[in-house]
């Protein structure tokens, strides 16, 4: 969620809010970010979104689920389900 409120020089361009390398990245345009990320809250649409995250986790965007299979060795499965229950 950080990813697109404020620009994250630590993160690849095309997963924080700093869309393209050439753009500006330097501490002035981070405060930048950080300030008009904060503004948001100003607005009732800003506030109402950060509620919705906080109260119900609605994310602004679907997070996909990936299937995976787990193989247990049948000597670990006793082990297993006295961790899993």
């Amino acid at each position: 969620i950080y990813r697109n409120f404020a620009i994250a020089p630590e993160l690849e361009p095309n997963q924080s809010a700093w869309k393209v390398a050439a753009d500006a990245h330097g501490p002035a345009a981070v405060i930048d970010s950080i300030l008009s990320s904060l503004a948001t809250q100003l607005s009732p649409e800003g506030q109402q979104r950060v509620y919705r995250l906080l109260m119900y986790r609605d994310l602004p965007e679907r997070i996909d689920s990936y299937r995976y299979t787990v193989y247990v060795r049948n000597d670990l499965l006793p082990l297993l389900n006295t961790i899993r229950y």
